[in-house]
C-alpha cells in the first residue's frame, strides 16, 4: 500500500490537517486532522510502499511498545487512512 501523493498535510492553527493538493475541486466541508504520532507515522512512510507488518516495525522501533499494541495500532491508522481515500 501507499499514500496516495496528492494528499499532503499542512499545519494549520497548530492541527495536523490533511489536504488534496492541484485540485480544484477539493471538498473542503470535510476536513481530517491527525494527532502528532498519526502524522509522524504518515511523513515517515509517504512516498512509499509500506505494507501493516511494516507500519507494526515503526511502532515497535519508534516508541518501544510490544507487538500486540503496535499491531492494534497499525491497523487502526491504516483502516483510518484507508477509509479516507488517503491509501490503497
Amino acid at each position: 500500500m501507499k499514500i496516495d501523493n496528492s494528499f499532503k498535510i499542512r499545519t494549520v492553527c497548530g492541527e495536523n490537517i490533511v489536504m488534496r493538493q492541484g485540485h480544484v475541486d477539493s471538498d473542503m466541508t470535510q476536513v481530517v486532522s491527525l494527532n502528532s504520532t498519526a502524522a509522524e507515522m504518515w511523513k515517515f512512510f509517504e512516498g512509499k510502499e509500506f505494507t501493516a507488518a511494516d507500519v507494526v516495525s515503526y511502532l515497535k522501533d519508534t516508541y518501544g511498545i510490544d507487538d500486540e499494541l503496535a499491531k492494534t495500532d497499525a491497523e487502526k491508522w491504516i483502516a483510518k487512512l484507508s477509509g479516507c481515500g488517503f491509501i490503497g
